[in-house]
């Protein structure tokens, strides 16, 4: 019986098993990505694939607009390594704007698509430290500047300045989990997209 079990179990996920491309090889958005497909497709099994892709905008991007074109650019990009692959995830990235006081707020993007459907989503936003703010307005990328103002060595690949301004309460999985939840709506609740 239990041989049998196992022969179906095998089987199932060998014919079943749907790909998911991740568009970031950053430990950080990797299990991210991981941990909301499990949670919204809790009997589905999953192959993750994570890759370096380019995504034809600068590494900071600045502004909405050059946020999403980035997630849609890495996701372009993975697509052509893996044009079978069921999902394929890119985004949480930080999008950086500084208002007209001088104030710098700051959000991820998610951008998911299968082959028939798109979802996006954003994180809440924060409000960054004026010290990381003067740092962005020289050219220096986000995580870098979080590194100077944090002591911190590649912060990118770890938690984050929300963990440190949170003292602990959030971390950047935590920050990014509800968005990329939201994101995975359309391929949760299909009969309505």
């Amino acid at each position: 019986m239990l041989l049998i079990k196992l022969s179906l179990f095998y089987l199932r996920n060998f014919f079943l098993m749907k790909q998911v491309v991740i568009a970031s090889q950053n430990p950080v958005k990797v299990n991210t990505i991981k941990n909301c497909f499990a949670k919204v497709f809790p009997e589905q099994e999953f192959e993750y694939i994570s890759v370096n892709v380019a995504s034809d905008v600068p590494d900071q991007p600045l502004g909405d607009d050059q946020t999403l074109l980035w997630a849609q650019n890495r996701v372009k990009n993975a697509r052509k390594l893996y044009p079978d692959a069921e999902f394929v995830s890119a985004g949480l990235e930080w999008w950086v704007t500084i208002d007209e006081d001088w104030i710098g707020w700051s959000y991820a993007r998610i951008y998911v698509e299968s082959h028939d459907k798109v979802g996006m989503a954003k994180t809440a936003m924060l409000q960054l430290p004026p010290r990381v703010v003067e740092l962005l307005k020289t050219g220096i990328e986000l995580g870098d500047a979080d590194d100077i103002v944090f002591w911190q060595t590649n912060s990118k690949q770890k938690m984050w300045a929300v963990w440190l301004l949170t003292d602990w309460l959030i971390d950047r999985i935590m920050f990014y989990e509800h968005a990329c939840i939201l994101a995975l709506i359309p391929f949760l609740k299909t009969e309505l997209y």
